[in-house]
């Protein structure tokens, strides 16, 4: 049974979370292309500078040597993986017409349908080719397993090289069939791993690509040429006689150029990249299809194609996705938490501010009660020696004046000064007639002003009686400032 692998949700995950989705596929200018070679790596790094590209290589089985590589690549340089032909199937489907995010559930349904159960499960990729039914869409379908390629990722990974993509071969070989030289077949040989790719595009643009063992014989033997032979035979049936000569475009060593002269003229195909730099084992480091793959995939400005032709495993991606999301919320817990220390110690910094302004104020507040209370003391010593000053010749004067007003036979038996100056007099006389006397004697003096009597009468006391009076005034003070 064929299991969908990559639903459009995951895939929408990844280009959130560091998946395929890196960024927009024109704001590409450089691109890694890496291929596994037995127990090394090899890859290609490829960057657009103004018309022209600059390459730089590594063979390698050191994982430190491929992370220095890949640190010296910008933060946008997109890691792909090519997938050999021999790893992948090719499908030509046709479905109706479908919303986008529907095609690839689509596709599944269809591959699920067209496969045998013990295939097992698998991953599909696609890209769009012409359609030739109105209502209808047709897609090349790019279907691998999904254990495949979950080994082709962690055999990678134990070079230290993070993929972001999966390409198989067939989208490079499609753009440069269809590119610039318009060759009628493309031929790669991929001597490293003894095997040649032969990739041929139809009239309906749809592209066949074919995996041959490759017999590692000179150009020219008969045990060589014998494996271009059907497939150069299979163009030619295809072709009118007409068209005669056909160029075949050839990536890589050994290019047969005296082979059907009349009929078929090979063209050697070089890569437009200029290498700067060779790194890591020296020998065989020079992979011309795997520049060529690299410059096809740089010039590509599909943006939909780089989308839906990637044949990361699902799997992979989910991991991927939960270490990303795993990754974004313990850095998100961890500023939560710095910044939490960062408010409690700015609290607590804040504070003991607050606190030694709050003590120095204290401090301040504790000096002015200090210095209040010794002014208060003054004011008061002060007001004490005002009045004892504005009072001191009371005494005097009221015992003067008293003395020249009182007649004979007139004494006092009570004499009160108030802190106003009011005078009360409280005393006896011998007559009747003498309290009235009085106060006329006391209007006379200098010290006393505003005299009144209150009241006069006799009263009995000791077998006899007695006149006794009350008399109230004011005491003029001295100015004795």
């Amino acid at each position: 049974m064929v299991e969908k692998t990559k639903t459009p949700f995951i895939k929408k995950l990844g280009s959130l979370f560091g998946g395929s989705g890196k960024a927009k596929r024109s704001e590409y200018v450089e691109i890694a292309v890496c291929r596994l070679l037995d127990e090394k790596i090899n890859i290609i790094h490829l960057k657009r500078k103004n018309s022209s590209v600059i390459a730089r290589n590594v063979l390698t089985s050191k994982p430190l040597e491929v992370s220095a590589f890949l640190r010296k690549c910008g933060k946008k340089c997109l890691v792909v993986a090519l997938l050999p032909r021999s790893d992948y199937l090719i499908k030509v489907l046709e479905i109706p017409h479908v919303m986008p995010s529907e095609v690839e559930a689509m596709l599944n349904l269809e591959v699920e349908a067209s496969l045998p159960s013990e295939f097992g499960e698998v991953d599909v990729s696609y890209r769009n080719v012409p359609a030739k039914k109105e209502g209808y869409r047709r897609y090349e379908v790019y279907i691998s397993r999904c254990i495949l390629l979950e080994d082709y990722v962690k055999r990678l990974n134990t070079f230290g090289c993070p993929l972001d993509m999966i390409i198989p071969s067939a989208i490079a070989w499609n753009d440069i069939l269809t590119g610039a030289n318009q060759f009628s077949m493309l031929v790669v040989n991929l001597k490293s791993t003894s095997q040649l790719e032969i990739a041929l595009a139809g009239d309906d643009k749809c592209l066949s690509v074919r995996a041959m063992k490759n017999p590692q014989s000179p150009s020219g033997s008969l045990t060589y040429e014998r494996g271009l032979t059907e497939c150069i035979r299979s163009l030619l049936n295809q072709t009118a006689p007409e068209s005669y000569p056909l160029t075949v475009g050839w990536i890589g060593e050994d290019c047969p150029l005296h082979l059907y002269r009349d009929v078929v003229t090979f063209e050697e195909t070089k890569s437009e990249a200029t290498v700067l730099s060779n790194e890591g084992d020296k020998d065989g480091i020079e992979d011309p299809p795997l520049q060529a793959a690299g410059c096809a995939l740089l010039n590509n400005r599909s943006a939909d194609l780089f989308k839906t032709c990637d044949l990361m495993p699902g799997s992979i991606m989910s991991t991927r996705i939960r270490r990303a999301i795993n990754k974004n919320v313990g850095i998100a817990v961890g500023g939560i938490v710095i910044g939490m220390l960062l408010s409690y110690a700015s609290l607590k910094v804040a504070i003991y501010r607050h606190e030694n302004i709050l003590e120095g104020i204290n401090e301040k507040i504790s000096l002015i009660e200090m210095e209040g209370e010794g002014i208060g003391q003054r004011i008061e010593q002060l007001e004490t020696i005002r009045a004892i000053r504005a009072t001191r010749n009371d005494l005097t004067d009221i015992l003067v004046g008293l003395y020249a007003a009182t007649p004979g036979g007139a004494s006092y038996s009570n004499v009160e000064l108030g802190e106003s100056g009011r005078l009360r007099l409280r005393g006896q006389a011998e007559s009747l007639a003498l309290p009235f006397l009085l106060p006329q004697e006391l209007e006379k003096q200098p010290m006393f002003k505003e005299v009144v009597l209150r009241d006069a009468g006799q009263v009995k006391k000791s077998g006899g009686t007695v006149t006794e009076f009350r008399i109230e005034c004011s005491l003029k003070r001295r100015d004795n400032r």
